[in-house]
């Protein structure tokens, strides 16, 4: 990633992760970005029903029991990240 001093960058990744709580058995979920950037565009992805729809299409079928974890990348145009995309994920 190209970050400069001022924060500014052309391109952003960041992780979004749903996995069990071994305590409460509760889902937990995590979006983290590395810059603002990226970690809005995590959020939009997770809220986002096609975005999420489309990432699930390779998914095991069972994928609404498992953890999972999606590496996304989003360029970023002047100030504005551009639609997100998965570049790998995990389901355990």
């Amino acid at each position: 990633e190209n970050l400069t001093s001022d924060w500014k960058t052309n391109e952003d990744y960041a992780l979004v992760s749903r996995f069990t709580n071994p305590g409460s058995g509760q889902p937990v979920v995590v979006i983290a970005g590395l810059t603002n950037f990226g970690t809005q565009e995590a959020g939009d992805f997770f809220t986002d029903q096609n975005l999420l729809r489309e990432a699930m299409q390779k998914a095991p079928k069972d994928w609404k029991q498992k953890n999972f974890q999606f590496v996304l990348h989003t360029k970023i145009i002047g100030n504005t990240p551009e639609q997100p995309t998965v570049v790998a994920s995990n389901y355990w």
